[in-house]
């Protein structure tokens, strides 16, 4: 790769780079481990360089070798299934900040809600708090450290050791908030973003001190979170999404490294999006996540020399009314109009099907971008009878209509609309 090559795709689509390799070692390996995660797949081959993307969106650098997967859904329909799944109450100020949302990639899309988010945080007035200090003071201040005075032999200067308190910006979530924010400027990859981004970052360290951003801060943070500081939590949930895109997960999530880029798997964003349309069909139903279909298959105990644990199938969702299973879900982040059915997701839908658990059916949801998909059936016969003993529904959700009801705040139309696609038989 003597030149450098801007590749860009949408999810689930493949392009070969005909006549490019890879430069060296080091680039192979992360594209091996990108593939060992199951986020992208980056085959060299005789002929060149084959990439094959999935559900995960983002952008990584290979050498010279710059690959960008972008999501088919953009721009504000986007940002509002963004604002609704994940509680970000939705802010009037995108629609008039100087920006071409349509034209911003998904991570400049998050970042720009982080940033829109933070700065009306900053406008109406940062969460202040009491922090503690220790210090040498000629005019006592708080409490007198009789404690230190005593380890060090008594008053021998002219100042007194005082513990006390103030009260301040610099709290630890508002220390996270900066740190972010300073994480999201790193990422951004349109300049107007990036220079708003960093000029609230100066904003904010007049009154803040910046930390480093891990895991440990991000759960301190969430866990600090209550009545009074709760309007922080979607802006932590944002940052949370930013940090966790920067790594890959590994052999069995025991190893993490770090990739030139960052990515983020759609996969489940739709899966918490259509966890919170089940859950607000309506008073009638509730939804069990991950349903744990308890005892349909179970290793023999006298053939079970490794005493290996029985493999249990989990349904994402179970949609339950008047306390009895009705309907068995999967969601799956891939378009399965233009798409067959893998033979994989087939074969799991038809054992959630023939378990008796949801009226002998099951269904998987997937994202459509426009009105055209229209619901599918297979049936599941008894090889002997030629009777139907199970159905399999493939339903698309139009993800555009959704954010259309959300947008105009038809809680009531949207209800319906998705009532209406999970009760299709």
């Amino acid at each position: 790769m003597n030149s450098t090559n801007l590749i860009k795709l949408t999810e689930w689509s493949e392009q070969l780079l005909d006549g490019v390799f890879f430069k060296d070692d080091i680039d192979r390996k992360v594209a091996q481990k990108l593939a060992e995660s199951g986020i992208l797949e980056i085959l060299e081959m005789r002929s060149g360089i084959l990439i094959k993307s999935n559900s995960y969106v983002g952008r990584v650098s290979l050498g010279n070798l710059h690959i960008q997967i972008i999501p088919k859904l953009h721009g504000m329909p986007l940002i509002t299934l963004l604002q609704y799944t994940y509680g970000i109450r939705n802010l009037k100020l995108l629609h008039y900040a100087g920006f071409k949302i349509d034209h911003l990639n998904f991570f400049d899309l998050l970042i720009y809600t982080l940033y829109s988010y933070a700065e009306d945080l900053f406008n109406r007035g940062l969460i202040k708090g009491y922090t503690g200090f220790e210090k040498e003071l000629a005019c006592v201040k708080g409490r007198i450290d009789i404690s230190h005075i005593a380890n060090r032999g008594g008053i021998i200067t002219a100042t007194l050791p005082c513990k006390y308190y103030e009260r301040n910006e610099n709290t630890q979530l508002n220390q996270v908030l900066l740190a972010g924010l300073r994480l999201a400027g790193n990422l951004a990859s349109d300049n107007n973003l990036r220079h708003n981004v960093m000029r609230l970052c100066d904003q904010l360290s007049a009154f803040t001190e910046y930390i480093k951003l891990n895991k440990s801060v991000l759960i301190m943070a969430q866990r600090s979170i209550s009545r009074l500081t709760d309007m922080y939590e979607p802006s932590l949930e944002l940052i949370n999404i930013l940090y966790e895109s920067q790594c890959a997960q590994i052999e069995d999530w025991a190893e993490q490294i770090s990739l030139p880029g960052y990515f983020f798997d759609m996969n489940l964003f739709f899966e918490a999006l259509v966890s919170k349309l089940l859950k607000n069909l309506g008073d009638e139903y509730s939804v069990v996540d991950q349903y744990r279909l308890g005892m349909f298959f179970a290793y023999e105990p006298k053939r079970n020399p490794k005493g290996k644990r029985s493999p249990t199938p989990r349904p994402d969702f179970a949609l339950l009314k008047n306390g009895l299973v009705e309907q068995l879900l999967d969601s799956k982040y891939r378009d399965l109009w233009d798409r067959n059915l893998p033979r994989d997701m087939l074969y799991q839908l038809a054992v959630y099907a023939v378990s008796g658990v949801g009226n002998q059916s099951a269904t998987i949801l997937y994202p459509a971008m426009n009105g055209l998909p229209v619901p599918q059936q297979i049936n599941v016969y008894n090889p002997l009878s030629n009777g139907i003993m199970a159905k399999v529904f493939i339903k698309p959700i139009d993800l555009i209509k959704v954010a259309g009801f959300i947008e105009r705040g038809e809680n009531n139309g949207l209800s319906g609309y998705f009532t209406e696609v999970i009760c299709y038989k």
